[in-house]
């Protein structure tokens, strides 16, 4: 791939940057890197999963925006094992700070239920028990929406665009490469 040369970052830095996250007597072993990944975990799930509790969500979009930017203050690695997975929780902090933008902006746009997600403020027991259908979304039928981040200054954005037709079946990957096996 052509990688512009001002993007590349030397592996003198990247070390660099390794060896400063390295400590092995106040480091965090494997077992709590995993255990707070559990953590992470769960937090997503009680308000990101099937009911999207907009109330909750908007709690950890606050939470994981500190937690991103404090993160490599806050936490060491005892050895390189741990390092790895230092890394990982901070992936997933990033990837759960950019999911839960997507699902607070589609709210914000007026995004209903739908399909695979119920967005409301109530409890499980409080939609049961008022014994109501969700609103379902139609108004963002024939939109697909796009969400992007910006590593400069941390934010969030999101855009609906219309839904782009499916490719002309005959231009599929496979059919033109099995076209080209058959010669």
């Amino acid at each position: 791939a052509d990688i512009p040369k001002e993007e590349i970052v030397p592996t003198d830095v990247i070390l660099c940057l390794a060896t400063a996250l390295l400590d092995e007597e106040r480091g965090q072993d494997v077992s709590a890197l995993l255990s707070e990944r559990q953590t992470f975990a769960m937090e997503m799930s009680a308000c990101g999963a099937f009911l999207r509790r907009i109330g909750a969500l908007s709690e950890l979009f606050e939470k994981r925006k500190v937690q991103i930017a404090a993160y490599f203050s806050l936490h060491r690695a005892r050895d390189f094992r741990a390092l790895t997975e230092l890394f990982i929780n901070y992936d997933i902090l990033l990837t759960q700070y950019v999911y839960i933008g997507a699902m607070l902006g589609y709210a914000a746009d007026g995004g209903l239920s739908r399909g695979s997600a119920l967005y409301t403020d109530k409890t499980a027991e409080e939609l049961l028990a008022a014994e109501e259908a969700p609103a379902i979304d139609t108004a963002h039928a024939g939109q697909v929406q796009e969400t992007f981040f910006d590593v400069s200054d941390g934010q969030v954005t999101n855009r609906f665009v219309p839904v782009r037709p499916i490719p002309d079946a005959e231009l599929w990957f496979e059919t033109v490469y099995n076209r080209g096996q058959r010669r």
